[in-house]
């Protein structure tokens, strides 16, 4: 049997010694804990403030490239979608803290209402070639015959019910345009080539830039007797909206919005695209548009305040609603030209 000698160390380790070791362990641990939490609430922290960034460069891109095709000064609206009146003359540090026109010390500027909205008509395309019956074309006409050549890239759109069309007629020695709400079109049969005829449905009258209704068109002919039709092009009328859903808000694009009989934009409906997601909280009024003037120029000022919800669910409870995972927007959009 083989036995121990004395000289030798002892088998195992002491409960101090484990203990020790134990506690050494436990800090360690606790510390790289400590550290992959800490980075793991970083980088989603990051990650909300990189996308963040992204949904308000891309609701400024294209809420700039719509502006950019305004062919009416916008109009700002209320949350019900009427439209605001009444305008406010401001200067120097009044023009800067509005946040709607950051002007130097000494301009002035004119802000024509502030609301969560503006409406106007933008141009989407043209030209279309309007016939005119021998008869003329009267202002309570209720249909009218364009016709569009198919084979541009793109094509000139077929009209879509709320467009405009806007037909410009020549009567010598007056130039003027007519205005006509369009509420349908029917594609034509007998297409000559690429050129493709429609039957536009018209809501009498038809009525001048100001409003008036006009007068009838008349038929003209060339001095080869050959009839001389007119050239349109389409306006659709588009709104910008800052809209409550839930407890945040969201910016809202309404393309070929409808109105009510007082002139209100309909807001219900589906017939929208929503270029951001979470604006302000609750029903704060830190974002807002507003139409400045200074001098002669227009803009369109917004005020926008705004954060990705896309990693709420990993922020929960971690400064989710903190400074870093916003972002704020204070920014002048110029008309590309004066309508």
């Amino acid at each position: 049997m083989k036995t121990r000698p004395a000289h030798s160390p002892p088998w195992g380790f002491t409960l101090v010694e484990v203990l020790i070791a134990s506690a050494i362990a436990v800090v360690l641990i606790g510390g790289v804990y400590s550290v992959l939490y800490c980075a793991n609430i970083l980088t989603y922290k990051n990650f909300a403030t990189n996308s963040t960034g992204t949904e308000a460069r891309n609701a400024l891109d294209h809420l700039q490239g719509v502006l950019q095709t305004a062919y009416s000064v916008p109009v700002p609206i209320d949350a019900t979608g009427a439209a605001l009146s009444g305008s406010l003359t401001i200067t120097g540090a009044a023009a800067v803290a509005s946040g709607l026109a950051p002007v130097m010390s000494g301009s002035a500027a004119v802000i024509t209402g502030t609301g969560p909205g503006i409406k106007f008509y933008r141009y989407v395309g043209g030209p279309y070639v309007v016939t005119v019956p021998t008869g003329g074309l009267p202002g309570t006409a209720t249909s009218v015959t364009i016709e569009l050549d198919n084979s541009a890239l793109p094509p000139p759109p077929i009209p879509q019910a709320n467009d405009i069309l806007l037909i410009n007629t020549t009567v010598v020695p007056t130039v003027f345009q007519t205005r006509a709400t369009v509420t349908g079109s029917t594609t034509l049969t007998g297409t000559n080539g690429t050129k493709i005829k429609y039957s536009v449905l018209l809501t009498p009258p038809m009525k001048d830039p100001n409003g008036t209704p006009t007068s009838p068109i008349p038929y003209q002919t060339d001095n080869q007797g050959a009839a001389i039709s007119c050239s349109a092009s389409l306006l659709r009328p588009t709104a910008f909206v800052i809209v409550i859903n839930g407890v945040n808000k969201e910016l809202r694009m309404f393309d070929s919005y409808a109105t009510d009989g007082s002139g209100k934009v309909i807001l219900s409906g589906s017939n929208y695209t929503t270029l951001t997601r979470a604006i302000d909280t609750g029903t704060t009024t830190l974002s807002q548009f507003g139409v400045v003037t200074m001098g002669s120029q227009t803009f369109v000022g917004l005020v926008l305040r705004i954060r990705s919800t896309d990693y709420d669910n990993y922020l929960a409870n971690k400064q989710n609603d903190g400074f870093c995972t916003y972002m704020g927007l204070n920014v002048f959009i110029a008309l590309k030209s004066k309508p």
